[in-house]
């Protein structure tokens, strides 16, 4: 039996600190109830933001919300919860692109 997966939106004005904590806040101030379970963030620096923001308001990281980021940012390491991350190597994922649609010509 499957189970259904809820996604959730939540904007934010940027991709930084200031981003991570405005979104925190929109998640510390939903019902416990509602509140995800999970968060993955575009940016490290934004997840790390809504794990302090969190931990501040009583909320268990990651006992309650497991949250993860998306870009193997050392700027956000080292905090009080360690933040799963995901190195995504643009570099080389740009140049075996480029390889794969030139040997298509």
């Amino acid at each position: 039996e499957s189970q259904a997966v809820d996604l959730l939106d939540i904007k934010t004005s940027d991709l930084q600190i200031a981003g991570g904590i405005v979104a925190g806040r929109q998640l510390l101030a939903m019902d416990p109830q509602l509140r995800p379970d999970g968060v993955v963030c575009v940016a490290d620096l934004t997840g790390m933001a809504i794990i302090q923001v969190l931990a501040a308001g009583g909320v268990p990281v990651p006992g309650e919300v497991l949250v993860m980021g998306c870009d193997a940012n050392i700027n956000a390491w080292g905090g009080p919860v360690t933040l799963t991350t995901v190195a995504q190597h643009g570099d080389e994922m740009g140049s075996v692109g480029a390889q794969i649609l030139l040997d298509e010509l």
